[in-house]
């Protein structure tokens, strides 16, 4: 696989006229603000491993997880290992679950060296990490980006179509997934779920019908992280992304990355909802299927509409963040 170069880190200052990460580099960006409402690297911060977080409070067993201690994974308890890279993610979703429930405590991440290279770390505001007392809880949330919900052997998700729509209901107001192919469960189990607030969804395929389930809960959502997912019979999808904006005039928080190509076109920005604090479209590193430099203007055009902005990252994924 040829090797692509490496793309320079772009950090938010969290001040009325957002940071663009664009296809080409942006200029360096002075130290940023601790105020509230902040998006962004804070350096105050210290970022905790604990991998034991996953035993301390692990998945439903209607899930199907298998209670398999962090030692056994890949890496074991180390920084480098597979358990501190999915709590990092954990704490990344609920960071955004924060601040999406009050954007005054701001969303902030440090810096770590992992595995030779600097990592952003998203530190949640105190108790709302995966079992803090603020944090979205019981029948509210269907976690499945929890160490229990893989396979220690391969690495593969435990999660099956039927498990998933078997946890959900009309109290489910968080959905976080992982790792799931399925598109049409997961498409099923959104539509099954209450007034949705926050929906992640990490290294999954995403179809058509999964948006338009989507839209059909964005009077309530306030945060949306589609990353590293596939698109699943997806084009442009003009329309259902325009669809999903339109239907989603409290959004706070919107991530979408793919890991193979570009499913989104010039008009699906017309429709931003302009409650937008952060915004994130990035593309695949390596180039598999990238978004034309008119397809990304269009987008950067489309976020100078957002009044609200704090956080803005287009063009190149940043492994970093």
């Amino acid at each position: 696989m040829r090797r692509a170069s490496k793309p320079k880190t772009t950090q938010s200052r969290g001040i009325s006229k957002p940071s663009v990460q664009r296809l080409a580099a942006s200029p360096a960006l002075h130290p940023p603000p601790k105020s509230e409402f902040y998006i962004g690297e804070d350096s105050r911060l210290k970022a905790v491993e604990d991998v034991d977080v996953f035993s301390r409070h692990p998945s439903p067993r209607a899930l199907g997880g298998a209670a398999d201690a962090a030692s056994k994974f890949p890496g074991g308890r180390t920084t480098a290992g597979y358990p501190y890279l999915l709590q990092r993610l954990s704490d990344h979703v609920y960071s955004v679950c924060a601040y999406c429930r009050d954007p005054s405590l701001g969303a902030r991440f440090v810096f770590k060296k992992i595995k030779g290279f600097k990592r952003a770390v998203w530190v949640p505001p105190p108790n709302c990490g995966l079992g803090g007392t603020d944090a979205p809880a019981g029948a509210a949330v269907v976690d499945t980006l929890h160490l229990h919900m893989v396979d220690k052997s391969n690495g593969r998700s435990r999660l099956t179509g039927e498990a998933l729509c078997r946890s959900v209901s009309s109290e489910t107001t968080h959905l976080f997934i992982n790792s799931f192919k399925d598109a049409p469960a997961l498409a099923d189990a959104i539509s099954r779920c209450g007034a949705l607030q926050v929906v992640t969804i990490f290294e999954s395929n995403v179809s058509q019908a999964v948006v338009e389930a989507l839209a059909a809960k964005g009077a309530s959502l306030r945060g949306l992280l589609i990353d590293k997912c596939t698109p699943d019979g997806l084009g442009t999808g003009d329309g259902c992304w325009a669809s999903l904006f339109a239907a989603s005039p409290g959004l706070l928080w919107c991530t979408l990355n793919m890991s193979v190509g570009w499913p989104f076109g010039a008009h699906s920005w017309e429709t931003l909802p302009t409650s937008l604090r952060a915004l994130s479209v990035t593309q695949p590193m390596y180039g598999v299927g990238a978004a034309q430099p008119a397809e990304v203007e269009a987008l950067a055009t489309a976020a100078k509409r957002l009044p609200a902005l704090k956080w803005l990252k287009i063009g190149n994924a940043d492994p970093g963040l």
